[in-house]
C-alpha cells in the first residue's frame, strides 16, 4: 500500500508524526496545548515530501529492511560517533565509541551536547520505524517485568549470573532479562539487565562486571530508555492486543550505569572525562523531556553511573553459596553514585 500524494489515504496521528520525523530529520514537539495544530500542519506538509520522494509504506521499507537488518537502533552507534568527535580516523571499525582505546582517548573537546544527542538518537528510531513501515510486533514478551533466573551450568560471561542472583534475592518490584524489542524490526532483540519500580518511578540498569566501557554501557541503557519512551508512546499501535507490562505505564525513568568499584578503576586515565560525560547525558534528558509537556508522556529524569561498595567483589562460582548471596544482596541495597 503506497501513501496517495493527494494526502487522501487515511494514515493515523502515529505515521503522521513518523512520516515528519523520517523526511524532515525533525521531532516536532508535540505538547497538549498545540498537538491538535501541530498535527494538522504535519498532514497539509507530507503530501508535498512524499511528491519529492518515491516512498512505500510496504514495497520499499521491506526491501530496506531485509539488505540491512533494520533494528529499532539502526545507525544510532553513528549518531553517537558523530556527537563524540569520533571520525574515520580513529581505531576500530565503526562505531566506534564502543571500544576501550576510543574511550582512553576522549578529552573535553569530545564532550556532547546532552540534549542534542538524545533529540537525534530519539529521531534516529523514529525514523527507522517509518521506514520500516510502521510495524507493530506480533511478540507479548516486550518489557515483560518478571523474573528469569535459571541458573544453567555452562559458561557464561559473569554478569548473567549476578544479574540473576540479584533478581533472585530481591522483591517483585524486580525483573531482569527484560526484552525491549523483540520482533519489532528485522533485528531486534536486545535485553535490558535489570529494572525495579517504586510507584511510578522505574529504574533502567545496565550491568557490568569487566566487559566494555562505562561510555558503551551509557550509551546502551540511553537507548533501552528512549526504547521504553518509544514504546509507551506508540503502545497501541506497536503492541499486540493484550500486551501488558507494569514498565511501560510508569511515568518517570531513571537511568543506571552499575558496576563494582573495579570495574571504573580501569579507566581511572579518563575518569574526569566520564564525570563530565554524565553531567552532559543527565542534563541532556532533563532538557529534551522538559520538552514533552504532555503529562501523559513518560520521561527520562535522571542518568548516572552506580557502583556496589568498595569491598564487594563477584564471585560466579559461589552464586548459590549463602554468604555470598548475602554480600550480593547487601551490595545491590546499598549501592550508590559512582561520583557523588
Amino acid at each position: 500500500m503506497s501513501c496517495d500524494t493527494d494526502g487522501s489515504q487515511p494514515v493515523s496521528d502515529g505515521w503522521h508524526f513518523v512520516a515528519w520525523s523520517f523526511f524532515t530529520g525533525q521531532i516536532p514537539q508535540l505538547t497538549a496545548l498545540s498537538c491538535d495544530h501541530q498535527l494538522a500542519a504535519m498532514r497539509a506538509k507530507i503530501p508535498a515530501l512524499l511528491n519529492r520522494r518515491t516512498f512505500s509504506q510496504v514495497s520499499y521499507p521491506t526491501v530496506l529492511c531485509r539488505d540491512l537488518l533494520m533494528s529499532l537502533f539502526s545507525g544510532c552507534g553513528q549518531i553517537v560517533d558523530r556527537h563524540l568527535g569520533i571520525t574515520d580516523q580513529w581505531r576500530r571499525e565503526a562505531p566506534r565509541y564502543r571500544h576501550e582505546p576510543s574511550l582512553l582517548r576522549m578529552t573535553e573537546e569530545n564532550l556532547p551536547d546532552g540534549e542534542a544527542l538524545v533529540s537525534d538518537l530519539f529521531g534516529q528510531m523514529m525514523r527507522n520505524w517509518g521506514a520500516a513501515g510502521c510495524p507493530a510486533t506480533t511478540s507479548h514478551q516486550n518489557w515483560r517485568f518478571n523474573k528469569h533466573v535459571d541458573f544453567q551450568d555452562k559458561p557464561r560471561p559473569p554478569k548473567v549470573p549476578l544479574e540473576r542472583t540479584i533478581s533472585s534475592l530481591t522483591g517483585n518490584n524486580w525483573a531482569n532479562q527484560i526484552p525491549v524489542d523483540s520482533g519489532l524490526i528485522c533485528d531486534g532483540a536486545k535485553t535490558l539487565d535489570l529494572a525495579t519500580i517504586n510507584g511510578n518511578v522505574a529504574e533502567l540498569i545496565e550491568l557490568k562486571v569487566d566487559s566494555n566501557t562505562p561510555l558503551s554501557a551509557a550509551i546502551q541503557i540511553l537507548l533501552y530508555g528512549l526504547a521504553n519512551v518509544f514504546f509507551q508512546i506508540n503502545k497501541q499501535r506497536v503492541l499486540p492486543d493484550g500486551s501488558a507490562s507494569k514498565l511501560l505505564e510508569v511515568k518517570e525513568l531513571r537511568l543506571r550505569v552499575l558496576a563494582p568499584k573495579t570495574y571504573y578503576e580501569r579507566f581511572s586515565k579518563v575518569e574526569l572525562w566520564l564525570k563530565s560525560f554524565e553531567s552532559c547525558l543527565d542534563q541532556g534528558v532533563k532538557t529534551f523531556f522538559n520538552k514533552f509537556v504532555n503529562p501523559d508522556y513518560v520521561k527520562i529524569s535522571q542518568f548516572c553511573f552506580q557502583v556496589f561498595p568498595a569491598s564487594f567483589g563477584w564471585d560466579q562460582t559461589r552464586h548459590a553459596d549463602l554468604t555470598h548471596r548475602d554480600e550480593v544482596l547487601n551490595a545491590i541495597q546499598n549501592r550508590t553514585r559512582y561520583f557523588a
